[in-house]
């Protein structure tokens, strides 16, 4: 599979079928069907971009919002418990519980890595702090 480019907010992801000598791509992210096809990369991209304005002007037609692929919003459900040790953890490192979690979040989709260079660090319960890791020089970064 491969990504196209974002169209109007929506995402798609297309594919070659060798056999029948076309390329197909559906949009993603979203309840609803988008499919669409092409003979070449650009006529592909025009496919998709097509669908998306169809969906658009279909939504509009039946006075419905479009769906969106991805609000921003995700919802996690923990125990009180995990709760409290998250909102002290985030207490104590003077930041916000969504911050918090968007920062281990940035770093689990990166390896690791922190987000905002190359040091990596690891976020511990409330009772201890965030610490280093070595870099590749074995020596901590610190800023």
């Amino acid at each position: 599979m491969t990504r196209l480019k974002p169209y109007k907010g929506y995402t798609a992801e297309a594919k070659i079928d060798v056999d029948a000598g076309s390329l197909s791509g559906r949009v993603t992210g979203l309840r609803d069907v988008l499919h669409f096809e092409g003979s070449t990369v650009p006529e592909l991209t025009n496919a998709f971009h097509e669908a998306v304005d169809d969906y658009l002007e279909w939504c509009a037609e039946l006075g419905e919002k479009p769906e969106r692929p991805y609000s921003g919003n995700v919802f996690v459900r923990m125990t009180p418990d995990e709760h409290k040790e998250l909102a002290l953890t985030a207490e104590l490192q003077g930041t916000s519980i969504n911050a918090l979690v968007l920062t281990a979040i940035a770093r689990y989709l990166d390896g690791g890595r922190d987000p905002n260079g190359d040091q990596e660090t690891r976020v511990v319960p409330h009772r201890s702090h965030v610490e280093p890791a070595p870099t590749r020089s074995g020596r901590a970064a610190h800023r």
